[in-house]
């Protein structure tokens, strides 16, 4: 962490460069001499003023800039995506060149979702999201920016939240949903309905009124039939209209 710029000195010049890591023998403050000596702060990584070796990017960040001074000047990765990892150069649905995963050269081809990551051996490439090192966020749950988890905050009932959801999404009028952590709506169920967004119980279908399956609005009961019942399902399910009497509307 320390330069010794001038000859003869009896201590080091003074500490290494923020944005810079000096290793050993460095002459300079902002060495660039590779890793034997000290070198730039490399992607994915931070360097503070006197660091001897890299800080990698902290969980749910990523950088793929060289000279980083601090944290703070890592990324958030995007709404929908999760890292668990540290020291991400990226994670993008991508090529592994087009994300500059090419030290050592990598063959992963075009994936859905990649991440790039520094390691000890340079820059890999992984192309297996999975539930604890990166991907989208997981069904059921949505992923602010920044998130370190595929589970991060779970989707309230009355909205569902798919693969890779950033925010959660309200169910339609003639869908419900009761339960939190759903990855989809139900359909309204015959002999109900459901009449608006973000429903988490469906009504009962009124007297005079039939219901189908996935409906946001009772049918009235046709011409000439009425109904006293609840949650009738069909058109048969109404009364024919009583001898001595009439069931115009």
């Amino acid at each position: 962490g320390q330069a010794c710029a001038v000859a003869g000195r009896t201590a080091p010049t003074g500490p290494c460069a923020s944005g810079y890591y000096c290793v050993l023998g460095a002459a300079t403050d902002t060495p660039r001499n590779g890793t034997v000596v000290g070198d730039i702060c490399p992607p994915g990584h931070y360097c503070p003023i006197g660091t001897s070796a890299p800080l990698r990017c902290p969980s749910g960040t990523y950088s793929y800039a060289v000279g980083l001074l601090n944290q703070w000047q890592c990324l958030p990765l995007a709404p929908g995506l999760f890292s668990g990892r540290t020291g991400l150069v990226r994670v993008a649905s991508a090529d592994c060149v087009n994300a500059s995963c090419t030290t050592p050269p990598s063959s992963c081809g075009n994936t859905t979702l990649e991440a790039c990551h520094n390691s000890s051996y340079g820059a890999l490439c992984e192309v297996t999201p999975d539930a604890v090192l990166f991907g989208q966020c997981r069904p059921g749950y949505h992923c602010p920016s920044g998130s370190v988890t595929g589970f991060n905050v779970t989707c309230p009932s009355g909205s569902f939240c798919p693969l890779g959801s950033s925010v959660p999404l309200v169910c339609p009028p003639s869908t419900y949903n009761p339960d939190p952590a759903s990855p989809v709506c139900k359909s309204c169920p015959a002999g109900a309905y459901c009449p608006y967004n973000n429903t988490q119980r469906y009504i009962p279908c009124p007297a005079g009124s039939y219901c189908p399956a996935a409906v946001s609005t009772p049918v009235p009961c046709p011409v000439g039939t009425f109904s006293t019942g609840l949650s009738l399902t069909h058109a048969n399910n109404c009364t024919a209209c009583t001898r001595g009497f009439h069931c115009s509307t």
